[in-house]
């Protein structure tokens, strides 16, 4: 994630991706390091488990969110890197041949056993425990603000299959 990916994702012409923008939604960044320092990031997942059917959704998602923020655009500088354990839930509906496409939970999942850690996996901002403890508040509200923006931006009118069932039936 760059400030080209970020706007293109807002569709934005020239918002940048930098402490002060993504300090709106996680101000951890901006606390350590200052007003408008650029970052980069990646985001990634593991552990995937896809299950059908409960809760009444169509689709849960429940996999290991992979974040890893960098310093300006110098992909080898990592300053913070860290895995949670994410859900997502879906409903899905068609109609003909367009998809319409709920997301109904998206938050964090924390196992009730081992409740939330104290720290990132790596991190070179000297994070203290009450500052990553508000990382992971913001991160919560971040996830559920995605989830309203992805719902009114991208599938508010639904997605066009690729293709129609007519292109599907085939005879030999």
């Amino acid at each position: 994630m760059n400030t080209d990916k970020v706007n293109l994702f807002r569709g934005y012409k020239s918002s940048a991706f930098d402490t002060s923008n993504f300090g709106d939604h996680i101000p951890l960044f901006k606390r350590k390091l200052g007003e408008k320092k650029p970052l980069s990031a990646t985001l990634g997942y593991r552990d995937m488990n896809v299950k059908f059917g409960i809760w009444e959704t169509d689709i849960v998602l429940d996999y290991t969110l992979l974040i890893t923020v960098f310093d300006g655009s110098d992909w080898e500088k990592e300053i913070f890197y860290d895995e949670i354990r994410v859900v997502t839930a879906l409903k899905i509906e068609t109609d003909n041949d367009v998809v319409y496409i709920t997301i109904v939970k998206n938050k964090m999942n924390f196992d009730p056993r081992y409740g939330q850690k104290t720290q990132p996996m790596r991190n070179s901002l000297n994070i203290t425990s009450n500052e990553y403890k508000d990382f992971i508040s913001n991160l919560g509200f971040f996830l559920d603000w995605m989830r309203t923006f992805i719902n009114e931006v991208y599938f508010k009118y639904g997605l066009i299959f690729p293709f129609n069932p007519d292109e599907i039936i085939t005879t030999l």
